[in-house]
C-alpha cells in the first residue's frame, strides 16, 4: 500500500470510530472493510479495542 493510500486509510478509520459505535448500539450490525483497516496503530481493530468496543 502507498503512503498516500495508508494516510487515507487512517483518516477514514479514526472517522468511522466515531460512528460505529452508533451502528452497533442498539441492534446487530455486519461491517465488511478492506484489509487495509484493520492493522496497525490506527487500524481499525486497534481503535476499537481502545474505545472498549
Amino acid at each position: 500500500m502507498c503512503y498516500e493510500q495508508s494516510k487515507v486509510n487512517k483518516i477514514r478509520n479514526i472517522n468511522w470510530i466515531t460512528i460505529i459505535p452508533n451502528l452497533i448500539k442498539d441492534q446487530g450490525c455486519f461491517i465488511t472493510v478492506g484489509a487495509g483497516h484493520l492493522s496497525g496503530e490506527k487500524g481499525l481493530i486497534w481503535l476499537l479495542r481502545s474505545n472498549r468496543l
